[in-house]
């Protein structure tokens, strides 16, 4: 029986450090990369909601 048991954790064992060795490190840096239609489409929807809020405001006061 403990044969069997230790027999089982090492096979455990090397199943650990086999995923071990699969999962990285660090994990890898995302690139953002934002181009001039997507400042363009933040710009709008920052100006848009600005808009919305002062007319909000103007028509409650």
């Amino acid at each position: 029986m403990e044969e069997v048991l230790k027999q089982r954790i090492n096979e455990l064992e090397k199943r650990v450090t086999a995923l071990e060795g699969r999962i990285p490190e660090q994990p890898k840096e995302i690139e953002l990369k934002i181009d001039g239609e997507m400042i363009a489409k933040i710009v709008a929807a920052a100006i848009k909601k600005g808009v919305e809020e002062a007319y909000c405001e103007d028509t409650h006061s």
